[in-house]
């Protein structure tokens, strides 16, 4: 074999080598973007997984906090839930990793009416005196301060005043706890709230409710419900929901709502609606204990302890304020949600979901 077919044979058999390693590495390249599209789609599953389980929780219970876990065959998947402080809503960090490839999501959950996020709700300017103790800090079912997710102490549309001795505590955006006193943070309180598409007109629309279930339920007696058109025929401790539709500028002194029977104390829990259509019906003078949520057109003199959330839906007050006595407003999600359970509102749903 000749110099030139020797030259041609070797360059024929270096260009092959080069071929066959450029397809190699072609082949390499493509194997290793496969195994990262596979570990990457696997890990945003595992991911997605995680806040799914956490829904599904929250589905059957809104108040639930905590975590979930697990190893799968293709990876790891982790995920914890904890309340939004000063706020309707829940937060789901869920992370799934294959490979060590690793995917992030966050869900925010909106569990309860967003009008739900304080100890007192007011569509009208908010006044207190006395010794009212206005706290939204969370109480738990045991009335033990659950730390860093409560809520505010009065979110109103127009303007609060603190006056006499009365106290405002809750929890802010920061998730900070602060006590009851006189010389409150201010930032425990909203007031001149503009709330999305305004304040809603009735109690029904306030709880995300077709209208007339209250009512319909009160009426229907079902878990010793009650509807009346006047306070007088309301019977002692309240149950389920408690319907009283006064006639225009009607006025009920509430009786103690806490029943005392052969030396045994009885609370009052549920949902109690003061209201009619001209939105004027007016509670006062609250007394004993009360756990749940109290929606009126008009609120005067909380006395006793309401725990749970206070909403006042009406335009004008007519009373001086909300308490003026050593009465207490305190938030808790566990009364509200309790109140709520058996209703089918729309509150629960998904705000956002970020990866």
């Amino acid at each position: 074999m000749g110099k030139a077919s020797i030259i041609l044979v070797l360059g024929i058999a270096i260009t092959m080598s080069f071929l066959t390693m450029g397809a190699q590495e072609k082949r390499n390249e493509a194997v290793a973007n496969a195994c990262f599209s596979f570990n990457t789609a696997s890990a945003g599953n595992l991911a997605h997984s995680a806040a799914n389980v956490c829904l599904s929780n929250i589905t059957l219970d809104p108040t639930w906090t905590g975590s979930a876990s697990a190893t799968m065959a293709d990876g790891t998947y982790s995920a914890t839930c904890v309340r939004v402080p000063a706020s309707a809503n829940s937060e789901i960090t869920a992370s799934g990793t294959c490979n060590e490839t690793l995917h992030n999501v966050r869900v925010i959950v909106q569990t309860r009416s967003p009008h739900l996020r304080s100890a007192i709700t007011a569509k009208p300017w908010v006044r207190t005196l006395g010794n009212l103790k206005v706290d939204g800090r969370d109480y738990d079912e045991n009335e033990n301060i659950v730390p860093n997710q409560g809520g505010l102490a009065i979110v109103s549309g127009e303007t609060i005043t603190r006056g006499g001795s009365s106290k405002y505590g809750g929890t802010n955006e920061l998730g900070v706890d602060l006590p009851p006193v006189t010389g409150f943070d201010p930032s425990i309180i909203e007031e001149n709230y503009e709330f999305d598409g305004g304040f809603p007109a009735t109690p029904d629309a306030l709880l995300g409710l077709p209208e007339g279930t209250l009512k319909a339920m009160a009426q229907s007696g079902a878990g010793g419900s009650q509807y009346a058109t006047s306070g007088g025929s309301i019977s002692m401790p309240l149950k389920g929901v408690t319907y009283v539709e006064l006639p225009n500028n009607g006025v009920w002194n509430a009786p103690n709502f806490t029943y005392c029977h052969c030396g045994f104390d009885y609370n009052s829990f549920g949902i109690l609606v003061v209201h009619n259509s001209q939105k004027n019906a007016l509670i006062k003078n609250l007394r004993g204990n009360f756990y749940g949520l109290i929606i009126a057109d008009d609120l005067e003199h909380i006395h006793g302890r309401v725990t749970g959330n206070v909403t006042v839906i009406g335009s004008s007050p007519r009373g001086n304020c909300v308490g003026n006595g050593r009465g207490e407003a305190r938030y808790s999600t566990h009364y509200i949600h309790r109140a709520l359970s058996g209703l089918d509102s729309d509150d629960l749903k998904i705000l956002s979901w970020w990866e």
